[in-house]
């Protein structure tokens, strides 16, 4: 689950660096004295691309990036559940059952059942 994590968070973040280069790609072409856009790890588009063409470039990047990460939120959700409610809560549960029936019945006379609860 850590992992599935990571790749949300890394995704998040370079889907942000993304929308900021396609910012950068517009201001360029709006004003060519502005300093040239950065792209990630030294990609740069084809020479002959459009200003239009690398934003589209950067949005269906972004779009995939996106239909990735709602897969990896719909995996990381169904992990969380299976652990929370399919392990973590009936091992908790066992163990207070356990522990309630190894108690000795005075301790069950001198309480009421709402402190058996809360010390359960």
């Amino acid at each position: 689950m850590l992992g599935v994590q990571l790749c949300l968070l890394a995704l998040s973040v370079l889907g942000l660096g993304l929308s900021g280069v396609a910012l950068d790609v517009v201001h360029h072409a709006l004003r060519p004295e502005a300093p040239s856009p950065r792209w990630p790890w030294g990609l740069t588009p084809p020479a002959d691309w459009s200003a239009l063409h690398a934003v589209f470039a950067v949005a269906c990047a972004v779009v995939v990036m996106a239909l990735v990460r709602t897969v990896l939120s719909f995996v990381y959700a169904v992990s969380v559940a299976d652990l929370v409610q399919g392990r973590i809560v009936p091992t908790l549960r066992a163990e207070v059952y356990e522990k309630l029936q190894r108690l000795s019945f005075t301790f069950y006379d001198r309480h009421a059942s709402g402190s058996l609860l809360n010390r359960g």
